[in-house]
């Protein structure tokens, strides 16, 4: 038995109070009698809208193989749904389960129902965060830290973690108003051309190989969407724009120190919208050559700190941990402006 809630309009809404709908069966509670079709309801209880204003349909059962119902599909507290949608059958109801309608009650198939279907009940914009792969136990698995669905919240969005997964990577973008590359460790520069140093700390391969085509779709299909690359997801940014990376930064720079799970200063670069201040830092690499990125601030011994795409809406990657950082300007702000670019 399947039991949907709606509420009728103000013109079918019987005057007599406990009056069910005339062909109707009043459902809320009911048992099956023998010689009757398994689907078939006895009402054991009072109708439920002799007690609230929200009415049940029973789906189900020879009389009611198609029942129009001349009302809104309404769920509790989450606003109206669907209008005019025709009660059917199980078997042809099951067959609309696979489709899901939109907001005026057009039904649309998977792949297709999600362009036209609010996507939270708060209208709040998705921020889709790419985990990360570690090895726990000798189990991998997909983990980000907190900090980032905590930033995510603040800023007024809904966050959900995407774990990578090639084959469904477009499924998941489609769900996403924003993206969120996150920090991790290093990667492998030969798909980019380049020798990997020795000393390098190797990202999981397959969560590289994902974030890398991720980078290029939302370039060449959706350069709208909104994005922010931290730490090695503002790497990733700069590899995939055609840039290098200073692999190590101990055999270039003695203030590599500054830069491990150390704060530091950065000085945004002429035109940036970029704030001075104080962040945080935790990485043993940084970006040599931008690519076709702009250099949006630099460190105090001039390692890049920022890049970011000005053709795009907003595609920003940062060297620092946002999520970690106290300074709001450099820090929240950022999940601020990411999160108002999707709305």
């Amino acid at each position: 038995m399947v039991v949907l809630r709606i509420r009728a309009p103000a013109d079918r809404v019987d005057s007599e109070a406990g009056q069910a709908p005339a062909g109707v069966s009043p459902v809320p509670h009911c048992t099956s009698q023998p010689g009757q079709n398994s689907l078939a309801p006895t009402l054991t209880n009072p109708p439920i809208w002799s007690r609230t204003s929200i009415r049940p349909i029973w789906l189900g059962g020879a009389s009611t193989s198609r029942v129009a119902a001349p009302a809104a599909l309404y769920f509790e507290d989450f606003g109206w749904v669907s209008t005019n949608v025709p009660i059917r059958s199980p078997s042809t109801h099951t067959k609309m389960m696979t489709s899901r309608p939109d907001m005026f009650g057009v039904y649309h198939t998977p792949g297709r129902w999600k362009e036209h279907a609010i996507k939270t009940i708060s209208g709040k914009p998705v921020v889709g965060i790419l985990a990360d792969i570690q090895t726990f136990g000798g189990k991998p698995r997909h983990v980000i830290t907190s900090h980032y669905t905590e930033r995510i919240v603040a800023a007024g969005g809904v966050p959900i973690v995407l774990p990578p997964a090639e084959a469904a990577l477009l499924d998941q973008l489609a769900l996403c108003d924003a993206i969120v590359l996150v920090g991790g460790d290093d990667p492998c520069t030969e798909p980019f051309g380049e020798a990997t140093h020795a000393s390098v700390v190797r990202v999981n391969p397959y969560r590289q190989n994902v974030e890398t085509l991720l980078l290029e779709h939302l370039r060449d299909t959706s350069p709208d969407t909104p994005m922010l690359g931290v730490c090695l997801g503002m790497q990733m940014m700069a590899l995939v724009a055609g840039g290098h990376l200073n692999q190590h930064l101990p055999d270039t720079h003695q203030s590599h120190a500054d830069h491990w799970d150390n704060d530091h200063e950065i000085v945004p670069s002429a035109g940036s919208s970029l704030s001075p201040g104080i962040v945080h830092s935790m990485h043993r690499q940084a970006i040599d050559n931008p690519g076709s990125l702009d250099v949006l601030a630099l460190a105090h011994d001039g390692i890049i700190e920022a890049v970011g795409d000005p053709k795009r809406a907003f595609c920003i990657g940062v060297q620092w941990h946002p999520e970690r950082t106290e300074c709001k300007a450099l820090g929240q702000h950022l999940f601020d402006q990411l999160v108002a670019a999707a709305k």
